[in-house]
C-alpha cells in the first residue's frame, strides 16, 4: 500500500517550519540562544498537530499564546543592566 501526502499534512509541515524558523530568529536577536525557543515551538506544533490533531487555526493560536507568554515574561524580567569600563 502507498502512502501519499495530502495537502493538509504538506501545508501543516510547512507551517510547522515557519513557526520553528520565527522563533529561533527571534530567540537569536532575544537574550537567549534561538534553539531555546525554537524547540519548545516545535514542541506545540507536535503536541497539537499530532497527539491532538488540531487543525491550522487551533496550531496558530497555540503559537500565538507561546509567542505573548514569551513577551510577557520579557516585559516582567528586564534584562540587568552591564556597566562597562
Amino acid at each position: 500500500m502507498e502512502y501519499y501526502l495530502s495537502p493538509r499534512v504538506i501545508v501543516g509541515a510547512l507551517f510547522m517550519g515557519i513557526y520553528v524558523a520565527f522563533f529561533y530568529i527571534y530567540g537569536e536577536k532575544e537574550r537567549t540562544a534561538g534553539w531555546k525557543w525554537a524547540l519548545p515551538s516545535f514542541l506545540i506544533w507536535a503536541f497539537l498537530a499530532l497527539i491532538l490533531r488540531c487543525g491550522l487555526i487551533l496550531q496558530l493560536l497555540g503559537q500565538l499564546i507561546f509567542f505573548a507568554s514569551i513577551t510577557y515574561y520579557n516585559m516582567t524580567h528586564p534584562p540587568e543592566a552591564t556597566i562597562t569600563k
